[in-house]
């Protein structure tokens, strides 16, 4: 049973089902329903989400491109219509960038990986999803089978909240913040070399909450990319400080927690 939205089955409707029933599809092949990705302290539900929904946004796309221009006319209104009347000023901007990207950025990776291999290359990817965003960003590195270099979990100042991979994705959305951000391409150019990463979180005994990330690019010089990148972020409005760690970059940053201020 497949449950949508909808009054009835206008232009913009219709189009949803055409998303829903990709997943549909691609979940009686592959079980789309993996928890166990959720647990995880790395990037793999966020990849595979990526493919999920990038797979669902490839054909959706193709279903729209086919019909008539009125129709397409008029599923733009809907969803724009839609989007009015939802309220996005009491979320912050990071939040909104993770849970659009795996749509925006997973077509795109999807649309790559079958120009080059075919649509049997999507089902691959369901069965063995890329495990890092930088796979998914940059597909040559997906085919490639590049990992994550290994990052060491950096130390906590207090008793360690949550600690994981930080990633190529949320890294570019950190640095393209609105309100602390650098310029995109400066940043598209810092994780272009992204190598590998780990963070820790901590609260301290005055209610700060605090994260110390750890960086490493590919090479020094990616490396010393994403310090310069980081680094301008910081002189912009981003909370903290970079230094270098045992040939490592190190983000650390501590703010308040609640109270409408802005925490990383």
């Amino acid at each position: 049973e497949l449950v949508v939205r909808g009054a009835s089955a206008t232009p913009y409707v219709q189009q949803t089902i055409v998303h829903e029933l990709v997943h549909a599809i691609d979940d009686q092949h592959f079980e789309l329903f993996r928890p166990d990705y959720d647990d995880r302290d790395d990037e793999l539900g966020t990849a595979f989400s990526a493919v999920v929904e990038g797979n669902a946004r490839r054909v959706e796309s193709d279903w729209l491109d086919e019909q008539p221009a009125d129709v397409q006319d008029q599923a733009s209104a809907e969803e724009e219509a839609f989007g009015a009347g939802l309220d996005f000023d009491g979320f912050p901007p990071i939040l909104l960038f993770s849970l659009g990207a795996p749509y925006q950025f997973g077509e795109i990776f999807v649309d790559d990986i079958v120009g080059e291999s075919g649509e049997r290359a999507v089902n691959e990817a369901l069965r063995t999803p890329p495990e890092t965003s930088e796979q998914f960003l940059y597909p040559d590195v997906y085919r490639a089978d590049e990992a994550a270099i290994d990052v060491p979990v950096p130390d906590a100042d207090g008793d360690v909240v949550d600690q994981g991979a930080v990633g190529a994705l949320f890294l570019y959305g950190m640095l393209t913040d609105p309100i602390a951000g650098v310029n995109p391409s400066d940043a598209a150019r810092a994780i272009d070399g992204w190598g590998g990463d780990q963070y820790v979180t901590w609260r301290t005994e005055d209610d700060l909450n605090c994260v110390r990330a750890d960086f490493v690019g590919d090479s020094a010089n990616d490396t010393d990319e994403l310090r310069f990148a980081l680094e301008a972020w910081v002189d912009t409005g981003g909370l903290g400080s970079v230094s270098e760690v045992d040939g490592r970059v190190r983000l650390e940053s501590c703010a308040a927690g609640g109270g409408g201020s802005r925490n990383v």
